[in-house]
């Protein structure tokens, strides 16, 4: 189903530059962009079939019509349920924090929110994942301002016996703030037992990428532990991928 706006096409003037257009921005203007900017997409599920297929059978400019809420100026429906289009990141923002809208798709319309997928290598086991992760965002406020950790998880859920450190996963909210502790490094909130004595108490943790969902290999080489180094800390790369919408994920 083709993406369309909500008001006329200014496509009519393909010589006009969108930046120069006076008024709000329509979905015209950020169409005529290579690709939609993704921080102006707002994806949208919906679980009940038959309000899937009834917002299906509805065309883009309908779907704007009917949420009739002001800074969506465009909407596709796919199997998921529809995909909005923003005008500006600050309308998308607005709309992921007051939710009502969606109730006008459908009861069982919810606001997805994407999420970035780290792992950070050598936790010690101790670590509880309710307790210790709000402590664990805090302790890297410095490093990342602004960084959200929204869940953590133990890659193995059995350790084996002997071993006081593994790997943990860490869902972190932005790329922006995947790119930061890239640049930063990332801090451990415990004392590390296993330490060796010239290192400090909190070490700076290895991160990684998750494997590919699809093909079961990396995206992009990570550095080598040991590249970056300054009294026994390592800084490695942060390496980070869309680990799609929350609440989805193990």
């Amino acid at each position: 189903m083709a993406i369309e706006a909500a008001t006329r096409n200014a496509r009519n003037n393909p010589q006009r530059d969108p930046r120069q257009t006076q008024g709000p921005t329509t979905w015209a203007t950020i169409a005529s962009q290579p690709t939609p900017p993704q921080s102006t997409v707002l994806r949208v599920h919906i679980t009940d079939q038959k309000e899937k297929e009834e917002i299906g059978k509805m065309t883009g400019r309908e779907i704007v019509e009917k949420i009739g809420v002001k800074g969506i100026v465009g909407a596709r429906a796919d199997n998921k349920g529809v995909k909005l289009f923003t005008a500006h990141v600050q309308d998308k923002k607005a709309l992921e924090i007051n939710k009502e809208w969606t109730l006008k798709i459908g009861s069982t319309a919810k606001v997805s929110h994407q999420q970035y997928m780290v792992i950070a290598h050598g936790v010690p086991r101790t670590f509880d994942t309710q307790r210790d992760t709000p402590n664990l965002q805090r302790q890297n406020q410095v490093t990342a301002p602004g960084l959200q950790i929204t869940k953590t998880a133990w890659v193995k859920k059995k350790i084996e016996e002997g071993k006081r450190a593994s790997s943990l996963i860490l869902w972190v909210a932005t790329p922006e703030q995947a790119n930061k502790v890239l640049d930063q490094g990332f801090t451990d909130i415990l004392p590390q037992s296993v330490a060796k004595p010239h290192q400090s108490a909190h070490t700076v943790l290895v991160i990684t990428r998750p494997k590919s969902a699809k093909n079961g290999r990396r995206t992009q080489d990570a550095q080598h532990v040991g590249e970056n180094t300054r009294h026994g800390q390592t800084n490695a790369q942060l390496d980070y991928q869309p680990s799609g919408e929350r609440g989805k994920q193990g």
